[in-house]
């Protein structure tokens, strides 16, 4: 997200500005300062504008003419440290990290900004991280920007343009990019009921336990001249070879440092401890001596802040964190609560559903029954009609017969044997007559029932035409009702850290950062899932440095914890001479 701000700090009319250009982990910034303007002043704006609580996390630095970045000095003029260009570019950014992500970053835009910066920094490689933890980091920052996986806003191929995985890690397996994205959804779909604070916070949980992660590295050399690395980070200084920024060979933790010191390239490190050599090294670049002494003071303060009471405001700011994660907790109990009704809603349209088509399947039935009764009605009426043509027919002849009886009647001549073949004659063309007139009443009561049944027919496929018509819009408004729920000289510098405000060795101290913290079950399950698929896929001789050394560590079962135990253990004296030999 861009946004452009101005703020001019003149008063007076006259005067000439300079723009600058600060850039953040998610904006770009632009303020007007004078030739008076120091670089606290201008810090003080960006905390401002940005609305930032915890600001000892952060700070501003620039690119010198030798193309090397270098941190602001805040008590000096801004112009007479940058470049004379304009605008001015700065970077506002992080310069110390938390011992531990989930107690101390305490604000959302705090927690955003380290999200977005140590995200860039595994996506440039500066952060190294394995293949099946990129895959699960990735799928939390698709948590954070989208929101629960749904494939209709994320259909396949969404990932597409979006770069969630180092180029390194992509040319190290024989991966096509579905391949990739199939596995990173898998994992997006177990983040399940994630709000973007929480996906922040378990992304950098997770990118915590990385070796190189909140480290600084400087080359260095010993008294021998070795080239090595210094790493200062938030636990103490450590001493990498030149060839492993993974594995420290030595470390040593704040509470045993005394005094920092540089006079041109040499560094002398005074223990606390008093029997203790001093720790002596010195810087390969001259130019970076100011950003270790700075570094270790930044460092030192923050160590002794974590472990002292915490100040008025971050109680306050952990209050309304905790208030802010109440609410939290609520919403998301309601949103599941919503879920499930709305699935359950679902199901009864379903059922509402089938049972619609059975209906309408049960009504076509009826309709070609009806259809049959109809065609066998007429088939009965056409019978009918027939039946009293012909009982018209013989009535006639009976009518015939009467007449013929009458003339025989008449005429009395006739003999006997006359008489009574035309009476037998007569009589059975009266029972004939009398049988076909007992046919037509059957047939025509055969019609009559066959009209009651068209007609009961009618009615039942009217009544299940009304029950159709009325289900769909009772589903619709029960479902839509419940879904609607340091010095100027920068060849000498010196520090004393003090110790003597608490005991250093008191156990009864709080630590925010226990020694090995857990890690979610389901995500240690998710890389070891991953872990093993990409075993088979691995591309020889596409391997760095860094991942033979990381499964060299992982043979031995040796974690970052259990390294940094290992090594901060002894006397600082024996520590001290065993870097002197390197």
């Amino acid at each position: 997200v861009f946004f452009v701000e101005s703020i001019t700090m003149l008063k007076g009319k006259g005067k000439r500005t300079y723009q600058v250009e600060v850039t953040t982990p998610d904006a770009c910034l632009s303020f007007s300062i004078d030739s008076k303007t120091t670089g606290e002043q201008l810090f003080q704006l960006i905390v401002k504008t940005t609305g930032l609580r915890e600001l000892w996390f952060f700070d501003l630095r620039f690119k010198n003419q030798n193309d090397r970045w270098t941190w602001l000095k805040r008590h000096r003029k801004v112009l007479s440290q940058v470049p004379h260009v304009q605008p001015i570019p700065l970077e506002f950014t992080i310069k110390f990290f938390p011992e531990d992500v989930a107690y101390e970053l305490i604000e959302t835009s705090t927690q955003t900004l380290f999200f977005l910066h140590v995200q860039k920094q595994i996506l440039d490689e500066e952060l190294w991280c394995k293949a099946e933890h990129c895959v699960v980091l990735a799928s939390l920052a698709l948590q954070a920007n989208f929101g629960d996986y749904d494939p209709d806003v994320s259909p396949a191929g969404f990932t597409k343009d979006l770069q969630l995985l180092p180029r390194r890690v992509i040319n190290q397996y024989q991966m096509t990019p579905e391949m990739w994205e199939e596995r990173i959804i898998d994992c997006y779909k177990r983040n399940k009921n994630l709000f973007t604070e929480e996906a922040m916070v378990k992304y950098l949980t997770l990118a915590q336990d990385l070796e190189m992660y909140g480290v600084s590295y400087f080359a260095i050399k010993n008294k021998k001249g070795t080239v090595l690395w210094l790493g200062v980070d938030a636990l103490g200084l450590n001493i990498y070879k030149s060839n492993d920024k993974l594995t420290p060979s030595i470390s040593f933790p704040w509470s045993e440092i005394k005094t920092v010191e540089y006079n041109d390239k040499k560094f002398v490190i005074k223990a606390v401890d008093k029997q203790a050599l001093d720790l002596v090294f010195f810087s390969v670049d001259p130019e970076v001596n100011k950003s270790i002494l700075q570094l270790c003071i930044g460092n030192h303060e923050l160590y002794l802040k974590r472990r002292g009471t915490d100040s008025m405001e971050v109680q306050q700011m952990r209050a309304e964190a905790e208030e802010r994660h109440s609410r939290m907790n609520k919403n998301r109990e309601k949103l599941i609560k919503e879920i499930k009704q709305r699935k359950k809603m679902e199901r009864e349209k379903e059922k509402i559903a089938l049972k619609l088509m059975r209906t309408e399947k049960k009504m076509e039935q009826t309709q070609k029954s009806l259809s049959q009764a109809e065609g066998a009605a007429e088939v009965l009426s056409k019978q009918v009609e027939r039946a009293e043509v012909e009982t018209g027919a013989l009535l006639r002849q009976s009518e015939e017969a009467r007449e013929l009886l009458q003339q025989l009647l008449q005429e009395k001549k006739q003999n006997d044997e006359q008489k009574r073949l035309l009476r037998e004659r007569m009589e059975n063309a009266v029972t004939a007559a009398s049988e076909q007139k007992n046919i037509t009443q059957k047939l025509r009561d055969e019609l009559a029932r066959a009209q009651i049944a068209e007609r009961e027919a009618k009615k039942e496929l009217e009544r299940q035409s009304q029950l159709s018509s009325r289900a769909p819009s009772v589903i619709d408004s029960s479902f839509d009702d419940v879904l609607s729920r340091g010095s100027g000289d920068d060849r000498a510098g010196r520090i004393d850290f003090e110790h003597s405000s608490f005991d250093m060795n008191n156990s009864s101290m709080h630590d925010p950062k226990p020694s090995n913290p857990p890690t979610d079950r389901s995500f240690t399950q998710s890389i070891k899932d991953i872990g093993a698929d990409l075993s088979d896929r691995k591309i020889e001789g596409a391997m760095t440095n860094e991942d033979i050394i990381k499964e060299q560590n992982e043979a031995s079962g040796e974690t970052k914890y259990d390294t940094l135990t290992r090594i901060s253990s002894g006397s600082a004296k024996s520590r001290i001479t065993f870097f002197e030999e390197l």
